[in-house]
């Protein structure tokens, strides 16, 4: 009667580690996917920010033009001709200091933009890592399961011949 009890523990140690092997491959499946998703939802606030820095620019660009077009009336209604020396430099330093602001909106929305779409690749090679990590086990669980019964008949078959 021992011998079926053992027998019994060995089948239910290997089937053990076999449902262990079958988690920790889904484990892998949902780590890999868990961070493609993430990855893609980084990629997206990159196209956003993106978007975002060159509808600012765009407004700083109009704000600029309203800026002109005053400056110009206020010159013109004062008497002043808009085609004067210090009249053009005001300008020019209108023009000058938007276009730097321009410059800058767009420049913070490509450093933000870049460290997202670096942060979504990490985040991608990262679930694969973590994938391959949780398959590794699974492998070696089964391993572990086969060993497992190996041992458990060699000890049978040493105890009952």
């Amino acid at each position: 009667m021992g011998w079926v009890v053992g027998a019994a523990g060995l089948v239910m140690g290997a089937a053990g580690s076999a449902a262990s092997a079958k988690a920790s491959k889904q484990q892998a499946a949902s780590e890999k996917i868990a961070a493609e998703g993430e990855a893609i939802q980084l990629e997206d606030n990159a196209r956003q920010t993106l978007a975002a820095g060159s509808f600012n620019s765009d407004r700083i660009k109009k704000k600029l033009d309203k800026i002109l077009g005053a400056q110009r009336a206020q010159q013109a209604a004062g008497g002043g001709d808009t085609t004067d020396g210090s009249f053009m430099d005001v300008q020019a330093d209108s023009v000058s200091e938007a276009s730097i602001d321009q410059l800058l909106a767009m420049a913070d929305a490509e450093d933000s933009a870049r460290k997202d779409r670096l942060q979504a690749k990490t985040t991608r090679y990262s679930g694969v890592i973590n994938s391959n990590a949780a398959s590794n086990k699974a492998k070696a669980e089964r391993i572990s399961g086969a060993g497992t019964l190996l041992l458990g008949a060699a000890d049978w078959r040493q105890k009952y011949g």
